[in-house]
Parts: C-alpha cells; sequence; structure tokens
C-alpha cells in the first residue's frame, strides 16, 4: 500500500487499485506530466483526482506524480503541453 494525504487524510492505495479504477476512464486531454495505466496515457492529475476523488484544483501535478511514482508507475513530461 502506498499512502497520500488528501485533504488532511492519510489515504491508501496500491498499484493494482489505481489500474482497477481507471479501467474503462476516457483520458483528459494531456497536460505536463503523463503516466500510462494499462496502456493508457492520462494526465496525472485526472488519474490522482479519480483514484482519490479530490478535485483537480485542490492539489497540484508534482504531489501526483510523486505518488504515482511510489506507486510503481513511470510518469513522464511531455514538452507540448
Amino acid at each position: 500500500m502506498k499512502a497520500t494525504t488528501v485533504k488532511r487524510q492519510k489515504m491508501e492505495t496500491n498499484r493494482q487499485q489505481v489500474i482497477e479504477t481507471m479501467k474503462g476512464v476516457t483520458p483528459d486531454r494531456l497536460h505536463k506530466y503523463i503516466v500510462a495505466v494499462s496502456g493508457v496515457t492520462y494526465p496525472v492529475k485526472q488519474v490522482y483526482s479519480t483514484v482519490f476523488g479530490v478535485p483537480r484544483a485542490e492539489f497540484i501535478s508534482d504531489k501526483a506524480c510523486n505518488f504515482l511514482r511510489r506507486a510503481g508507475f513511470k510518469v513522464r513530461r511531455i514538452i507540448d503541453a
């Protein structure tokens, strides 16, 4: 399990739960940081927001990137966002 803090509450999940949560989710327009989940590329903030149910305006992409890396995903930066 990998932990993160969401709205001052400690939340835990793991790589498999992220994969399950993102099944069937249509990716939004890609931004500066992206992550592939089961072969589908998403903006990191979309994944973090979907997994933890927190609005994207309430956290920065660095928080999402750090969590996803700890969960074993490869986060990439795209040049043209």
